[in-house]
This record gives structure tokens, sequence and C-alpha cells, in this order.
């Protein structure tokens, strides 16, 4: 498949947006429990909306109110209006749970994107002629 130009250039958005993304995420787990922020910061990058949600849900009950609501509208949040009244403990067990899930997901679709890439770099190449055969 090959992309046109404005694909690219909203494929190159998307990755600073993340690496963006990424920083901030860095700088909270200065402050806030690291490795749950790591899980959920990757749950976010997952096709898996469960895991999408698991996460939302979890940085809504951790973040204080001033950061969350800075934070969300960079954030692709696609549950429906009605939150769960989880208690926090049980939605950080859940999240803990998912790491398995979300780097075998993770890397699913680094292989998809890498094989697109790949596919994009490399036009087909048209076979070369055969010369006719001079019986000699």
């Amino acid at each position: 498949m090959i992309r046109s130009n404005g694909s690219l250039m909203d494929e190159l958005v998307r990755h600073r947006a993340s690496q963006s993304l990424a920083h901030v995420f860095t700088l909270l787990a200065l402050v806030l429990p690291s490795e749950p922020l790591q899980i959920a910061f990757r749950s976010l990058h997952t096709n898996d909306l469960y895991l999408q949600g698991t996460a939302l849900e979890y940085l809504e009950g951790l973040l204080p109110a001033p950061i969350r609501e800075r934070l969300w509208p960079f954030l692709e949040d696609r549950r429906s209006g009605r939150r769960s009244q989880r208690p926090r403990d049980e939605i950080l067990a859940d999240l803990m749970r998912s790491n398995h899930s979300i780097m075998l997901n993770l890397k699913t679709l680094q292989r998809r994107a890498d094989a697109e890439r790949s596919q994009a770099r490399s036009p087909a190449v048209p076979a070369k002629p055969v010369a006719p055969d001079s019986g000699g």
C-alpha cells in the first residue's frame, strides 16, 4: 500500500505527539507510581478498547484534577459517557494483569507498521525482460 503525502504527514504528527506524551508520562513517573504509569501509557497505544479504557480509568482516578484536565484532550477517550465507579485498587490490579496482553498487542501493531513501511519504501520492481534464445 502506497501512502499519500498527507497520510505520511499524519503519521509523522502522530509519532511526534506520541513522543511528547511519552515525555509527559516520564515526568509524571517522577512523582507517581512508575510501573502502572508505563503500563497505562502502553495501553493507550494498543488497538484494544478494553485496555485503553482501563488505562484511562486508572489515570482518571490517579491524576490530580488540574493535570488530568490539561492532559485529557491529548488522550483518545473513546469510552461512553458513563464512567465506572470501580475502586482504584481493582482498576490498578486489572491494569497490572493486562501488561502481558498489552505487550503482545503492541508487538503485533509494530510488525504490521513495519510491514507497511517496508512495502511503502520498496515499490514493485518490474521483471527484467528475457532475451530471446539465439539458438547458438
